[in-house]
């Protein structure tokens, strides 16, 4: 068996006469508990040994994972000879020339021996609703990393939950997800979404037209996970994204302000390099409603005339923690403020009927709370959101003073969102 470490195989790999390679060798080990009607349904542990590879030859590409590590040797040279295959790439322009430093940072290796088990017993104990239901993860990452000009390791971990609570026809969702354990609360996740639920009994079928809307930070930063392609410079460039041309221009409300932050302590896609090896940092991406930059890695910098943004995706540059900057109100400010507006505390099926635009629709699910007058009222159902992503942000009006990160199986990459109030949305309902 070949050596298994990510120097190595760059070096197997250059030996094959390739130009660039990039290795990353990752040893996860994951829990999992599933849980519905107040009972857990599964518990399971699995671990995964995986090495992901890019090769280069010229301005020919292409990239694959292996898991049976017993033939990587054999199964790399297969890879290479591919690349006599393939067509060459415009658009690739080599990978960063490190070598690099990189910064120390902390991981919670406790989170890898957690009670998943009796973790989400406590959190199935706190739900006050009817039943409750979802899933728990427990992720430990050790990555060891390599290019043809710089190499370093990593070590990555975080808990996550995501809680559905039912009363009678009604729900409320809630999560909660930490790199440590000390600061991850499954018990509130439970209880956020048991109180949506009872807060949101017998709905009345919404009515078309258009509303103030505030979103929770998990709605909100769900609906803005289904539009962060938009901030990558490979979209940009492909001429499918409703930021296309808008660099130092508004494309937001000046109360908007939104940073990648690739490095931060507690995001749980921190990692000190990205797939290049780069490392990472904070850039901005709007700043008081400007669009300061795109995400890059190395090609997309190079055909854009600046920097990586340490953001690799070898193909694809691609967000670690989007930071949405927080306000100054209390949600009860907020709610206040609404005149005639509804709380939508969860999405689903967000779709883009115009990349380039920003025309979208999604369901809003889980409780969808009526605010009349500064107060809540009562709850609707079967509504949609249909309007334009610009808009939207160019129509926020007021944000939270507290944060909260979200990621779930609707939210690919982590959001830290405030609650949002964005004024007058289009919203249609079913024609049944």
């Amino acid at each position: 068996m070949v050596e298994l470490s990510s120097s190595h195989l760059v070096k197997e790999a250059s030996s094959m006469g390739v130009d660039e390679v990039v290795c990353q060798i990752i040893n996860e080990q994951c829990q999992q508990v599933r849980f519905s009607r107040n009972e857990i349904t599964v518990a399971k542990e699995y671990n995964i040994v995986s090495a992901d590879i890019f090769v280069a030859k010229g301005n020919k590409n292409t990239k694959f994972t292996l898991q049976n590590l017993e033939k990587i040797e054999e199964d790399m040279k297969r890879a290479v000879r591919l690349l006599d295959k393939m067509q060459e790439s415009k658009d690739y322009h080599g990978i960063a020339r490190g070598p690099f430093e990189y910064k120390n940072r902390g991981c919670d290796r406790s989170i890898k021996e957690a009670d998943a088990v009796g973790i989400t017993h406590e959190a199935i104990e706190a739900c006050e609703a009817e039943r409750i239901a979802g899933v728990l993860y427990t992720r430990h990452q050790e990555v060891d990393f390599a290019s043809t000009y710089t190499e370093g390791t990593d070590e990555r971990a975080y808990i996550e939950i995501s809680c559905r609570a039912f009363e009678k026809e009604s729900s409320g969702h809630g999560v909660s997800c930490s790199t440590t354990l000390k600061d991850f609360n499954g018990v509130k996740a439970a209880e956020d979404a048991s109180d949506l639920a009872k807060k949101s009994q017998n709905p009345v079928k919404g009515e078309e037209g258009h509303y103030d809307l505030l979103f929770t930070p998990l709605c909100f930063a769900t609906l803005m996970s289904g539009g962060l392609y938009s901030v990558s410079a490979f979209f940009v460039d492909s001429g499918i994204s409703f930021f296309y041309g808008k660099i130092g221009k508004k494309v937001a409300s000046e109360k908007f302000t939104m940073v990648n932050d690739g490095m931060m302590e507690n995001g749980i896609f921190s990692t000190k390099f990205d797939k290049e090896g780069v490392p990472t940092k904070r850039t901005p991406v709007i700043k008081e409603g400007i669009l300061e930059n795109y995400l890059h890695n190395t090609s997309t910098a190079k055909k854009f005339g600046t920097e990586t943004t340490a953001n690799a995706g070898l193909d694809a540059p691609e967000p670690q923690n989007i930071v949405i900057a927080s306000g100054g109100k209390s949600v009860d400010d907020l709610v206040s403020e609404v005149k005639k507006g509804l709380l939508v505390s969860n999405t689903w099926y967000t779709r883009f009927q115009n990349y380039m635009t920003g025309d979208f629709s999604t369901i809003p699910r889980d409780a969808i709370l009526k605010i009349e007058d500064g107060a809540i009222t009562g709850a609707v159902k079967n509504i949609r959101i249909s309007d334009n992503m610009l808009r939207l942000l160019e129509n926020i009006d007021g944000l939270s003073k507290d944060q909260e990160q979200i990621h779930w199986w609707e939210c690919d990459y982590p959001v830290f969102s405030p609650y949002v109030v964005v004024k007058d949305i289009n919203i249609t309902t079913s024609t049944k």
